[in-house]
């Protein structure tokens, strides 16, 4: 974390380095400060900019914890911790209002195939309608809107130098904490969510005997993709650091499905099938537990599935070129958000990357075209209107223009 920038002045007046605590091992002082903060009037005032912005006091699994009030990320300094891009240069502004909905640091989303919807219920097709589709009105998230949500909550799209290269496993433990924060319906994600590394430790086979409860109801998974089987009918995903837990458990998908995905991530399967150059290829499954006796295991019958191909910071990318202006960006230790697509058409216009450590410390939205033709030009004309009335410029790479990747945004 950036530990010059997140200064965040308490109640009692005192001034803390709110990443400084986090990333160190004197959580139990700061819990003391915040409970102290809490009795003294429950909000702090976080000090990235020259008039201060308040942050709130949560409480989650019995620890206090600052955030970021709703709508408030964009104001924030680009370097501090509570800074998030506008919502309106995401993905997420393709659904309906009531899709994915903020109660202060949580969210309530609306699933295609819902978590507390039994066996017999499939929820209809999803894998498909993102990269076909549409750029607003879509009513409910499939499970790539919904990793999407994670990846963001738990800041894994979000690349700083000074935070070091972190593995998967510390990944997968970001991304439990943010289920934590998320349901659906009145199932709360965390009681049927695991993101699974692939050396499973102690914790993981602990989480991983979750699915011998939820026989009959339907879970969501995320690990890192190892291909698929035809063993026998149907066939199935394989999902790294499943096959090394005691108990067996196997994630079967329909041939229609199974054809369906590899379609629509062609990218991603390609990446995988040429052994991943570029970085890991994560799997997302939203699947329904059956106990399978015959082979003493359990059968998690895949409803929805989506891939993401990654940088080897596990930033997302989403084209070849894309994972080019990463590994530049993070070559040269740079700071940069990838914001996500969710599940909008990928002719709407969200910015590849913002860089956030700009000269005059104002965030840049960072653009690669790689059509030219009318329907690519349109989009082109529309990152640039939203790039200029959200970040006020620009930095672009028309890959049609053969000159290789420009300068990036000085830093």
């Amino acid at each position: 974390m950036n530990y010059d920038n997140t200064w965040v002045r308490l109640p009692s007046g005192k001034k803390v380095n709110h990443d400084w605590f986090n990333q160190t091992d004197r959580g139990e002082l700061y819990q003391r400060l915040l409970r102290t903060a809490l009795e003294l009037g429950g909000a702090a005032d976080c000090e990235c900019r020259r008039e201060s912005l308040p942050v709130a006091i949560r409480k989650h699994d019995g620890k206090l914890h600052l955030a970021r009030y709703p709508l408030s990320g964009p104001r924030h300094a680009p370097t501090c911790t509570f800074f998030a891009p506008p919502t309106e240069t995401s993905g997420i502004r393709a659904y309906d209002r009531d899709v994915m909905v903020e109660h202060g640091d949580r969210f309530s989303i609306r699933l295609t195939h819902p978590l507390n919807g039994s066996a017999a219920e499939n929820g209809g097709h999803a894998i498909e309608r993102w990269r076909g589709g549409r750029t607003s009105g879509i009513e409910s998230a499939s499970v790539q809107g919904l990793v999407h949500l994670l990846w963001e909550l738990s800041g894994s799209n979000l690349y700083r130098a000074r935070v070091g290269e972190m593995s998967w496993y510390g990944h997968a433990t970001r991304l439990m904490h943010a289920s934590k924060r998320v349901g659906s319906g009145r199932v709360r994600l965390e009681d049927r969510f695991i993101a699974m590394p692939p050396k499973p430790g102690r914790l993981d086979l602990d989480r991983a005997g979750m699915v011998a409860d939820c026989v009959g109801q339907r879970i969501v998974v995320v690990g890192e993709f190892g291909g698929f089987y035809d063993r026998s009918a149907p066939p199935g995903l394989l999902i790294r650091g499943f096959v090394k837990l005691p108990v067996k458990i196997w994630f079967s998908i329909e041939r229609a499905k199974c054809a369906a995905l590899e379609r629509s991530y062609e990218l991603e399967c390609r990446a995988f099938d040429q052994g991943c150059p570029l970085g890991p290829v994560i799997v997302g499954v939203a699947a329904t537990v059956r106990a399978n006796r015959s082979r003493s295991g359990f059968d998690c019958r895949v409803d929805d599935a989506m891939l993401m191909s990654v940088s080897p910071s596990f930033v997302p990318c989403e084209s070849r070129y894309e994972h080019e202006v990463a590994a530049r960006m993070e070559a040269n230790r740079r700071q940069f958000i990838k914001p996500m697509r969710y599940d909008a058409a990928a002719r709407l216009a969200i910015p590849s990357f913002v860089s956030l450590d700009a000269r005059d410390g104002r965030p840049v939205a960072m653009h690669v075209y790689e059509r030219n033709d009318p329907e690519s030009r349109a989009v082109h004309s529309a990152c640039e209107a939203l790039a200029s009335q959200h970040y006020g410029r620009a930095w672009s790479w028309d890959i049609s223009d053969r000159g290789g990747l420009p300068v990036l945004p000085s830093t």
